[in-house]
Protein backbone atom coordinates (compact mmCIF):
# COMPACT_ATOMS: atom_id res chain seq x y z
CA UNK A 1 0.00 0.00 0.00
CA UNK A 2 2.89 2.36 0.77
CA UNK A 3 4.21 1.92 -2.76
CA UNK A 4 0.77 2.67 -4.18
CA UNK A 5 0.60 5.89 -2.15
CA UNK A 6 3.96 7.10 -3.44
CA UNK A 7 3.17 6.11 -7.02
CA UNK A 8 -0.08 8.09 -6.76
CA UNK A 9 1.84 11.01 -5.26
CA UNK A 10 4.44 10.88 -8.01
CA UNK A 11 1.74 10.85 -10.69
CA UNK A 12 -0.20 13.66 -9.04
CA UNK A 13 2.67 15.90 -7.94
CA UNK A 14 1.70 18.45 -10.59
CA UNK A 15 -1.59 19.02 -8.74
CA UNK A 16 0.22 20.14 -5.57
CA UNK A 17 -0.24 23.91 -5.42
CA UNK A 18 2.26 24.78 -2.69
CA UNK A 19 5.27 22.70 -1.72
CA UNK A 20 4.76 23.66 1.94
CA UNK A 21 1.55 21.58 1.91
CA UNK A 22 3.21 18.33 0.87
CA UNK A 23 2.70 16.68 4.28
CA UNK A 24 -1.08 17.09 4.42
CA UNK A 25 -1.29 16.35 0.69
CA UNK A 26 0.55 13.03 1.15
CA UNK A 27 -1.51 12.24 4.25
CA UNK A 28 -4.68 12.73 2.21
CA UNK A 29 -3.48 10.36 -0.50
CA UNK A 30 -2.52 7.79 2.16
CA UNK A 31 -5.88 8.19 3.90
CA UNK A 32 -7.79 7.62 0.67
CA UNK A 33 -5.67 4.62 -0.31
CA UNK A 34 -6.05 3.02 3.12
CA UNK A 35 -9.81 3.59 3.09
CA UNK A 36 -10.01 1.96 -0.36
CA UNK A 37 -7.86 -0.95 0.81
CA UNK A 38 -9.98 -1.65 3.89
CA UNK A 39 -13.16 -1.26 1.89
CA UNK A 40 -11.95 -3.97 -0.52
CA UNK A 41 -10.40 -6.27 2.13
CA UNK A 42 -12.91 -6.41 4.93
CA UNK A 43 -11.30 -7.98 7.97
CA UNK A 44 -12.94 -10.99 9.54
CA UNK A 45 -14.97 -10.09 12.59
CA UNK A 46 -13.60 -11.36 15.86
CA UNK A 47 -16.39 -12.59 18.14
CA UNK A 48 -16.69 -10.97 21.53
CA UNK A 49 -16.17 -13.01 24.63
CA UNK A 50 -19.33 -15.00 25.35
CA UNK A 51 -19.47 -13.83 28.97
CA UNK A 52 -22.84 -12.49 30.04
CA UNK A 53 -21.40 -9.74 32.23
CA UNK A 54 -20.58 -7.56 29.22
CA UNK A 55 -23.31 -4.98 28.92
CA UNK A 56 -24.25 -3.70 25.48
CA UNK A 57 -24.21 0.06 25.09
CA UNK A 58 -27.59 1.76 25.12
CA UNK A 59 -28.35 3.08 21.64
CA UNK A 60 -31.52 4.86 20.65
CA UNK A 61 -33.35 4.32 17.39
CA UNK A 62 -32.72 7.95 16.46
CA UNK A 63 -29.02 7.52 17.21
CA UNK A 64 -28.88 4.53 14.88
CA UNK A 65 -30.57 6.52 12.10
CA UNK A 66 -28.13 9.40 12.52
CA UNK A 67 -25.11 7.08 12.51
CA UNK A 68 -26.40 5.34 9.39
CA UNK A 69 -26.77 8.67 7.61
CA UNK A 70 -23.28 9.72 8.71
CA UNK A 71 -21.95 6.52 7.12
CA UNK A 72 -23.55 7.60 3.84
CA UNK A 73 -21.93 11.06 3.79
CA UNK A 74 -18.96 11.81 1.52
CA UNK A 75 -15.71 10.51 3.03
CA UNK A 76 -14.27 13.88 4.10
CA UNK A 77 -17.42 14.78 6.04
CA UNK A 78 -17.90 11.26 7.40
CA UNK A 79 -14.35 11.02 8.72
CA UNK A 80 -14.34 14.38 10.50
CA UNK A 81 -17.85 13.84 11.93
CA UNK A 82 -17.02 10.39 13.30
CA UNK A 83 -13.79 11.66 14.84
CA UNK A 84 -15.64 14.61 16.42
CA UNK A 85 -19.00 13.20 17.48
CA UNK A 86 -18.28 9.49 17.94
CA UNK A 87 -14.64 9.48 19.04
CA UNK A 88 -14.83 12.85 20.82
CA UNK A 89 -11.71 14.47 19.33
CA UNK A 90 -11.34 18.24 19.20
CA UNK A 91 -10.87 20.18 15.96
CA UNK A 92 -7.08 20.51 16.39
CA UNK A 93 -6.81 16.80 17.26
CA UNK A 94 -8.76 15.89 14.13
CA UNK A 95 -6.48 18.15 12.08
CA UNK A 96 -3.45 16.36 13.51
CA UNK A 97 -4.88 12.91 12.80
CA UNK A 98 -6.05 13.64 9.26
CA UNK A 99 -3.42 16.05 7.99
CA UNK A 100 -6.10 18.67 7.30
CA UNK A 101 -5.84 22.24 8.52
CA UNK A 102 -7.98 23.23 11.48
CA UNK A 103 -9.98 25.46 9.11
CA UNK A 104 -10.63 22.54 6.74
CA UNK A 105 -11.83 20.43 9.67
CA UNK A 106 -14.26 23.20 10.66
CA UNK A 107 -15.53 23.50 7.08
CA UNK A 108 -15.96 19.71 6.75
CA UNK A 109 -17.84 19.54 10.05
CA UNK A 110 -20.09 22.47 9.12
CA UNK A 111 -20.88 21.13 5.66
CA UNK A 112 -21.30 17.60 6.97
CA UNK A 113 -23.77 18.73 9.63
CA UNK A 114 -25.73 20.74 7.08
CA UNK A 115 -25.88 17.78 4.68
CA UNK A 116 -26.89 15.49 7.54
CA UNK A 117 -29.68 17.90 8.48
CA UNK A 118 -30.93 17.90 4.89
CA UNK A 119 -30.89 14.11 4.68
CA UNK A 120 -32.68 13.73 8.00
CA UNK A 121 -35.21 16.45 7.15
CA UNK A 122 -34.22 18.56 10.15
CA UNK A 123 -34.73 22.30 9.94
CA UNK A 124 -31.78 24.48 11.00
CA UNK A 125 -33.54 25.65 14.20
CA UNK A 126 -34.04 22.10 15.47
CA UNK A 127 -31.30 20.21 17.25
CA UNK A 128 -30.00 16.95 15.82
Amino acid sequence: MLQDVFIAAFRGIATLRESANIGPWLAGIARHHSADYFRRHKAALVPLDSRRDIEAPKVSYEGCLILQEIKNLPEAYRETMVLRFVEGFTGPEIAGKTGLTHGSVRVNLSRGIELLRQRLGVRHEEKV
